[in-house]
């Protein structure tokens, strides 16, 4: 039936900068993919069931296909591109004492969808802001690392230190 639905999906519908998508469509005799905008990638490919394409912004696909009765049928399916993040600490205090080794961490990531930290001490922390209290036992340096993820799971890592020093008085 002339101007009915197929199904097309992909393997992500978000994806990052850079990265493939594998689209896909039923089984049929003839295929035709286009792109809004174009994407050049899919040139050659575009008269297949499942064309990996590396769009290069966000993009609207559209599939027809036509069965051996000559039955056409058409889907489209948006594939977001999310641009990459840029992972940032933001440690207050740095330098901290003994008695008081209370550190507050926020991730300072533009555009970062989720995080997870490791503070270097054995503890890990999924949250935006927070407090972590290092161990008052002994001095040291605590490398705190932070991975930074995007709206399609890609990561950024970055690191500081923290230094519990002894308490002058």
């Amino acid at each position: 039936i002339q101007g009915a639905n197929t199904e097309a999906t992909a393997d992500r519908i978000y994806i990052c900068e850079k990265e493939g998508v594998t689209l896909s469509c039923p089984e049929s005799a003839q295929y035709q993919w286009t792109a809004e905008p174009a994407d050049a990638s899919l040139q050659g490919i575009d008269n297949t069931n499942s064309p990996t394409v590396h769009p290069n912004e966000t993009t609207i696909y559209h599939i027809t296909i036509t069965d051996e009765n000559g039955c056409i049928a058409s889907d489209t399916i948006k594939i977001w591109v999310v641009p990459l993040v840029n992972a940032r600490i933001s440690l207050k205090p740095r330098r901290t004492t003994l008695t008081n080794t209370n550190v507050t961490y926020e991730d300072m990531t533009i555009d970062g969808y989720s995080r997870l930290w490791d503070f270097g001490d054995g503890n890990t922390s999924t949250e935006r802001i927070g407090i972590e209290s290092f161990p008052t036992a002994d001095t040291g340096t605590y490398v705190v690392r932070l991975i930074a993820f995007n709206q399609a799971n890609c990561p950024d890592t970055a690191y500081d230190t923290v230094s519990v020093v002894p308490d002058f008085t």
